[in-house]
């Protein structure tokens, strides 16, 4: 996974995305031994930012 990762080039990460990414990480190190995967936060987090302009 990490040579075709690596294939790909290097991953532009925003300012934003790696602060968010952060935050799920801290998150997920509580909520994982409760069942929850990093994807699972990380489509709230998104779904909270869509629902937030509405």
């Amino acid at each position: 996974m990490v040579a075709e990762t690596r294939a790909r080039g290097t991953a532009l990460w925003s300012e934003e995305e790696k602060k968010m990414t952060a935050i799920i990480a801290k998150a997920w190190v509580l909520l994982a031994p409760l069942g929850v995967e990093t994807a699972d936060i990380r489509r709230l987090v998104e779904k909270a930012v869509r629902n937030a302009w509405k």
